[in-house]
């Protein structure tokens, strides 16, 4: 499931989060900008904020679900790609 991540860069280390999520996630991590973030997790958005847990602390961190069927917008066309991609590798 894809996973919509938007966090604080002044505290929390970016090198170290996209570290973990590197390890913790079933595909590339898409980089939107500074602090926005899609990564593929076969978990809860919950789960995935406790196993950040010792790299967030206690500091500003948002993780959303994104649906297949329930997203839209206008963005450069390799995000649009790279979503398509993840949400098909979901299927197999």
């Amino acid at each position: 499931m894809l996973k919509y991540i938007v966090y604080d860069k002044y505290q929390i280390d970016s090198e170290i989060l996209i570290s973990e999520l590197n390890r913790l996630c079933n595909s590339v991590i898409y980089r939107i900008s500074d602090n926005q973030l899609l990564v593929n997790y076969n978990g809860t958005s919950e789960n995935l904020y406790n196993n950040l847990i010792q790299i967030i602390q206690d500091h500003r961190i948002l993780i959303f679900d994104i649906n297949q069927n329930a997203y839209f917008g206008y963005h450069d066309k390799r995000l649009w790609e790279w979503m398509k991609r993840q949400f098909d590798s979901d299927k197999h």
